[in-house]
């Protein structure tokens, strides 16, 4: 699979910033942008409280990312 790989402070464009708009907050960077869709995912039907907090990046599986 490829993927569009970003470092947590990297700059998000205007474009960009608006898309990720979540509850008023603007994130500034993609690290911001992924903590608040991380966020996010706690408000949608079914998951559980505390979401954010048991599964800081967002998912029960940590992530492996391999570079070629």
């Amino acid at each position: 699979m490829e993927a569009n790989v970003h470092n947590f402070n990297d700059r998000l464009s205007s474009k960009e910033r608006i898309r990720f708009k979540h509850d008023g907050i603007e994130p500034q960077t993609w690290g911001e942008a992924i903590q608040l869709r991380i966020r996010k995912q706690e408000t949608q039907k079914g998951v559980p409280e505390g979401w954010s907090k048991r599964f800081p990046n967002g998912s029960i599986y940590d992530v492996k990312v391999l570079r070629k």
